[in-house]
């Protein structure tokens, strides 16, 4: 389960998880076209899944998509 909803966010350009319960539903066909077919019960599933399991689901993935990159070191005009 937590491999499809991956799969799903990340190509739904990684929306949050409030978005991404109502988006489930469009991007199902298409998962099932490039990815192979889902069970009856997964389908289910995910057409009731609640937007905070989403976002537990997903906080793995987000946790590892930030590391390294801090925008917010100083410039090379202030250390002069």
């Amino acid at each position: 389960m937590q491999e499809i909803v991956e799969r799903i966010w990340v190509c739904a350009e990684q929306l949050c998880g409030k978005r991404l319960a109502p988006a489930l539903a469009l991007w199902l066909p298409h998962y099932t076209r490039h990815y192979g077919r889902l069970l009856p019960t997964q389908r289910k599933l995910l057409g009731s899944i609640s937007a905070a399991t989403l976002d537990r689901l997903l906080a793995q993935c987000k946790a590892r998509g930030r590391e390294g990159k801090n925008g917010t070191r100083p410039g090379s005009l202030l250390r002069h």
